[in-house]
């Protein structure tokens, strides 16, 4: 049975950018190529490629970044959710202190490690 206690990925993902946003993190939001769940089992190649409204939303934010966190729900949405915004915060604090310029935090719905 499916655990219908784990959030929908629109649910995640509002509630991380809303949790950076809170730790002055800016983020923009962009999904992968899968259509749904059972996609994102099946074709993990599909989880890695950014639909196509998604790569405008990124271009839109320019060069001239030093570092960029990419949060994606992946296979976990309980961990992302527990871990995601507390280490992005943490690794943020590290990237300004050494002077780097620190992108916007990019959430990705049903991602895979390599998204882009």
């Amino acid at each position: 049975l499916p655990d219908t206690t784990a959030p929908t990925s629109a649910t995640l993902s509002f509630a991380i950018r809303a949790a950076l946003r809170a730790q002055g993190l800016e983020s923009v939001e962009v999904r992968s190529a899968v259509a749904d769940r059972a996609e994102y089992l099946r074709r993990p190649d599909r989880g890695r490629t950014l639909d196509p409204d998604s790569g405008s939303v990124l271009d839109g934010h320019g060069p001239g970044f030093d570092v960029a966190i990419v949060i994606a729900d992946g296979l976990s949405a309980t961990a992302v959710a527990l871990n995601a915004v507390p280490a992005a915060a943490a690794l943020a604090a590290r990237v300004w202190q050494a002077g780097w310029r620190l992108a916007p935090v990019v959430v990705a719905s049903q991602g895979r490690v390599a998204i882009g």
